[in-house]
């Protein structure tokens, strides 16, 4: 004679192990159906992982709800290695070194050279012309 169905739900412990050896448990709720004859789960829990070669359970970190956090916005921006050199020599305080020991346009020249050089590998000065044509500086930092 079979056990009469009750409707209770059934509350159990699921393993499960990855290929690094470490082992997940579950906490598992499963409730039987009657017209299928067959057991469903109704939900089912992350309690903590085992990591391999110990026995303690060492708890996961709680999943993210969609409300924590708010919305990120992200801007995409192009740069590319004059924007970077720019920032450089900006964050650093080279630029306002160099502008305060000489004038506007001899710094601007200088820092025009000295970034055609980083950027270039050490190319020489006849093509740098065609290098700040390339990367856009703008006319007045411009070498002529």
């Amino acid at each position: 004679m079979s056990k009469p169905v009750t409707g209770k739900t059934h509350v159990g412990e699921r393993r499960e192990k990855r290929p690094n050896g470490d082992i997940y448990l579950y906490e598992r709720v499963t409730g039987y159906n009657e017209r299928t004859r067959k057991t469903y789960t109704v939900s089912q829990k992350l309690k903590g992982k085992i990591k391999s070669g110990t026995q303690e359970i060492i708890p996961t970190r709680p999943k993210k709800r969609k409300s924590e956090g708010g919305l990120v916005c992200a801007v995409r921006r192009h740069s590319g290695l004059t924007d970077i050199l720019e920032w450089v020599g900006k964050a650093s305080g080279i630029d306002d070194d160099v502008r305060s020991s000489f004038s506007e346009g001899d710094a601007a020249k200088i820092l025009s050279i000295a970034r055609y050089w980083i950027g270039s590998g050490g190319n020489t000065l006849p093509r740098l012309e065609g290098w700040q044509v390339m990367h856009f500086l703008p006319y007045s930092e411009a070498i002529t």
